[in-house]
């Protein structure tokens, strides 16, 4: 019998992949919160919140939620509030919330309905994530 290794991530692999993008496909549908510490580039769906270094709406993604993140560029659609640093709205997006950020540029043909709330420091306004820890069952010993 032939014994196989599996490599367990290790600090360097979390690292790199930090640094890769988490793409949300076309045909996913996503009902929950997605906390990544890379960028995210979506172009599916996500009922929830999205906490992330930097995230991509594409043009037929959506989100239906709270955003949280360093940069945030919308090609597609958002529905709630947006914390960002850098935050783009491009041509065609449509956008419905509030949004906090400290720079903000609206291309020509985007769609924004909501607040615009200028702040020095946006993400320290967004409510800090909920802890989605599941809870363990307790055994007796």
């Amino acid at each position: 019998m032939q014994q196989s290794r599996v490599r367990i991530g290790t600090a360097d692999d979390a690292a790199a992949s930090a640094d890769r993008a988490l793409c949300i496909s076309s045909k996913v549908t996503i009902i929950g919160n997605v906390h990544f510490d890379g960028p995210i580039d979506i172009e599916g769906t996500v009922h929830g919140e999205v906490r992330c270094a930097s995230v991509n709406v594409s043009r037929y993604g959506t989100v239906m939620g709270l955003i949280v993140a360093d940069q945030v560029t919308v090609s597609g659609g958002v529905n709630g509030s947006i914390y960002a640093n850098r935050l783009v709205l491009k041509t065609k997006c449509d956008v419905e919330g509030e949004i906090y950020h400290r720079e903000l540029s609206l291309e020509d043909g985007s769609y924004f309905d909501g607040k615009s709330r200028p702040h020095n420091q946006p993400l320290d306004l967004a409510q800090p994530a909920e802890d989605i820890t599941p809870a363990l069952p307790k055994v007796a010993a």
